[in-house]
């Protein structure tokens, strides 16, 4: 069996899971063997500075959101594997594994997929048919963040909650986080992670493209990571598909006058530039190429002097690759 890919680095997001051998229950005694987990997990925030954003303690498994500021994953989740097995088989005079083996991980873009990833967490025991509502499920972080006094010290919130300090509908953040969560899980997400071999990433191309160059590139192909082979292998989104999709949204504009056409025409070539290297992968060089411009330093200093990032059009042709470019690597 291969092994998974592991990527690490400073400030890294996580989905991590792991279940017990053979679907075994990890928390025989309700209340007392999750407290010991919790202890478990307190002491490597503690030793190993990662942060937990959100959890589920089911039964016969556990589900993380990690941040890791020192590029540590694996060597914290050791310590909370290993030690709450050591624990759980002392308490339960026991020996032998407890855990099916390596934990799953899926690196994640934290713009693309955090709350979602939280409020996936937040439902798992909903999902399971274990608790009515989120909100009662005792053995989650969703009720951590709705008694902020009771909740697990080590738990960390204030990331999550910094989402909807400023929302409209609602005084409280933590009222915006469960009006958010109640909504339910995206069929997307559902389905990546229903799969039995969990990606190795999940976010936007081009933060794969990022993950890739940065951490893998440099690194020899190895049959037990095909992971990281297929990673290694990725492809940009084709050059025309997005000069079509921007030809056709600035065709549909009339501008009244000369002025307006010339300022639309700037707007265009500086959507060809953005987004050619933000979903193309492009370099300057390239996208002059493609142009036909003279040299990839006018393209570069066009793109460097000039912003049309605020355009009703280039705010909508950026939803509309967003959602159409959404890569999940497997």
């Amino acid at each position: 069996m291969s092994r998974p890919l592991r990527i690490e680095y400073d400030g890294a997001f996580y989905h991590v899971m792991n279940r017990g051998l053979n679907r075994s229950n990890i928390f025989l005694d309700p209340d007392q063997d999750r407290n010991l987990f919790k202890r478990t997990l307190a002491e490597a925030v503690d030793r190993w500075k990662i942060r937990i954003h959100a959890y589920s303690l089911m039964d016969n498994h556990y589900h993380l959101l990690v941040e890791t500021p020192l590029a540590n994953l694996s060597r914290a989740m050791r310590h909370v594997d290993g030690v709450y097995t050591q624990r759980f088989n002392r308490r339960h005079c026991r020996d032998g594994p407890l855990l099916r083996g390596r934990f799953k991980s899926i690196l994640v873009e934290k713009e693309s997929y955090f709350l979602e990833l939280v409020r996936y967490i937040h439902l798992n025991g909903v999902k399971a048919k274990v608790f009515p509502s989120p909100q009662e499920d005792i053995h989650c972080s969703h009720w951590d963040y709705l008694h902020p006094r009771q909740a697990a010290p080590w738990l960390e919130q204030s990331l999550v909650l910094s989402y909807y300090h400023y929302q409209h509908y609602t005084a409280a953040p933590h009222e915006g986080l469960h009006q958010f969560v109640v909504k339910g899980i995206p069929e997307e997400l559902e389905r990546i992670l229903a799969r039995k071999r969990w990606p190795a990433v999940l976010g936007a191309k081009p933060f794969v493209h990022f993950v890739r160059e940065n951490y893998l590139k440099s690194q020899q192909k190895n049959r037990e990571l095909p992971q990281k082979n297929r990673l290694l292998q990725m492809k940009a989104l084709p050059a025309n598909r997005i000069l079509r999709l921007i030809l056709e949204a600035y065709d549909s504009v009339n501008p009244a006058t000369e002025a307006e056409q010339k300022q639309l025409l700037r707007e265009r070539r500086w959507a060809k530039i953005y987004f050619l290297g933000r979903y193309g992968l492009k370099s300057y060089k390239d996208i002059g190429a493609l142009l036909g411009e003279s040299s990839y330093k006018a393209v570069q200093m066009f793109f460097l002097r000039n912003n049309y990032a605020g355009s009703a059009i280039i705010s909508s042709l950026e939803e509309r690759l967003a959602r159409e470019m959404l890569y999940v690597a497997t």
